[in-house]
């Protein structure tokens, strides 16, 4: 159960046999202690992991607490967000994302970012991505531009999109942001023609 799930799995023996040794570590042991160690030194390891244990249980606590935060946060929003990494895959995926171009996060998922313009604005789109992948900064980043996006069932529509990059480790990122502006548009011909 998730309460002994982070208990240390200490082996203590007689025996200083390697094989045994390795057979209880791959076993899912987390240390292997001779009896012929001093007590102390035997009571200092099994504090020690113990502690170890209770830390990242801890840590792994906050990480979950922190993603379904972000989450929650991400499921509120009407526009769409929508992460790619450095070969454009597509990592992160909202509500607002699975509104708006009828994917679900399963379907989408490690596709490529591509695939969600219509065809005469991907060639742009790739040109710009092509430097953001030789480590260049995006040229888009931080502007708010109109694109036409493209549905699961083939439809377009018109999108505004903003772009902010950001890192983890080694590796760079994309965030959009990006507005279905289908109505906005609709309102603003009205009053063209009017």
């Amino acid at each position: 159960d998730r309460d002994n799930a982070q208990i240390p799995i200490i082996f203590l023996t007689a025996e200083n046999d390697h094989d045994k040794h390795l057979s209880a570590m791959l076993s899912g042991g987390d240390d292997f202690l001779e009896k012929s160690n001093e007590p102390a030194f035997l009571i200092a390891s099994v504090r020690a992991r113990a502690q170890r244990a209770r830390d990242m249980d801890l840590m792994m606590s906050r990480l979950r607490e922190s993603e379904t935060r972000l989450r929650a946060l991400s499921d509120s929003a009407n526009d769409a967000i929508i992460s790619i990494d450095q070969e454009g895959r597509i990592v992160f995926w909202n509500r607002g994302a699975e509104k708006i171009f009828g994917y679900t996060g399963v379907e989408i998922l490690g596709t490529l970012s591509a695939d969600l313009l219509v065809g005469d604005e991907r060639a742009p789109y790739l040109k710009n991505l092509k430097k953001f992948q030789d480590g260049l900064p995006f040229p888009l980043e931080g502007k708010s531009l109109e694109t036409t996006g493209l549905r699961k069932n083939g439809q377009s529509f018109p999108a505004e999109i903003s772009i902010t990059g950001w890192s983890a480790g080694d590796r760079n990122y994309l965030t959009g942001f990006v507005r279905d502006i289908t109505e906005r548009k609709r309102v603003e011909k009205e009053l063209r023609d009017s």
